[in-house]
């Protein structure tokens, strides 16, 4: 059986659980044909993968850019030469009740990196929960990987809509709604399938702490649907001093999705392969970044 560990000592988001699968061995290209087949508006982003450290270790950089974000970061730094254009699969757009300004509150300043800040007073649209089911059912990935997309879209709903105390379906996502949330979440659930795991384990998880940004005003870390998507697993957390958002609320929801076992990790017959994912911010006290260790379940 291949099974995953994810090691979250020092927090986890979509973009970084994406780099450690690409630096664990995910076959990039390959990857980045099938994110392809993901149904946004033709042109409507770009994906940037760079060789980055945090503290010191070398990790994968994941960055979504939309089209309003790469307005932004043209007037003010260079694009990386990393940068791969993606051509999206034409023929959705989102309906204008949908769309409003956002700030999406899974960005965090990189103290260090010349790039950086760019993703603040950025409008990047959000969409209803039946959008970005709509988006995810009309892309032509593999089945699997659609059904875990779908899954995870619907969990991060639920905490939301407790939070907010309303259905689901009027639930409209400041994170998820936008292209990089999107992209982060499909995006993940299609390497998953291609990286054939079959069960996976999660660390015990840092929450950090005091406060975040969001469309809705100033949350306290750890924002509140991750403490509800934390909750309804019963995952064990970490005591930590980091005092910034370790955990988001995309990150909890597909770790929540995909976690057969929290908190201890398995005995592998074999460790084929472990790779690295880094969030934005950079900090010399620790590495903000994500460890997958991809291998073999030991016999029992």
């Amino acid at each position: 059986m291949k099974i995953a560990y994810f090691d979250c000592q020092f927090g986890v988001a979509g973009d970084m659980l994406l780099g450690a699968m690409i630096d664990a061995g995910l076959e990039r290209q390959s990857w980045l044909q099938e994110v392809a087949k993901i149904a946004l508006p033709q042109d409507s982003y770009e994906i940037a993968i760079n060789q980055v450290q945090r503290c010191t270790i070398a990790a994968k950089k994941v960055d979504v850019i939309t089209d309003a974000e790469k307005e932004h970061i043209n007037s003010n730094v260079v694009v990386t030469e990393q940068a791969r254009k993606m051509t999206a699969v034409a023929g959705h757009t989102f309906s204008d009740k949908h769309i409003h300004n956002i700030r999406n509150h899974s960005d965090h300043t990189d103290e260090d990196d010349a790039v950086h800040n760019h993703h603040h007073e950025t409008s990047v649209p959000a969409t209803a929960m039946t959008d970005v089911q709509t988006v995810i059912k009309a892309s032509t990935i593999s089945p699997r990987a659609k059904d875990l997309a779908l899954r995870i879209v619907s969990r991060l709903g639920r905490s939301e809509a407790l939070v907010h105390g309303m259905s689901s379906e009027a639930i409209y996502f400041h994170e998820v709604g936008a292209v990089d949330a999107i992209v982060d979440i499909t995006g993940f659930a299609i390497a998953y399938d291609m990286l054939g795991i079959e069960r996976s384990y999660v660390s015990a998880v840092p929450l950090g702490s005091g406060h975040v940004q969001t469309a809705s005003g100033l949350f306290p870390v750890p924002a509140p649907a991750v403490v509800y998507l934390l909750a309804e697993i019963k995952a064990p957390t970490l005591p930590s001093e980091i005092n910034y958002e370790c955990v988001t609320p995309t990150g909890a929801a597909i770790l929540a999705e995909i976690c057969q076992h929290w908190g201890v990790m398995p005995t592998f017959e074999a460790v084929h392969s472990i790779g690295y994912g880094a969030g934005t911010k950079n900090t010399k006290k620790w590495p903000n970044v994500c460890r997958m260790m991809l291998g073999t379940a030991a016999s029992t």
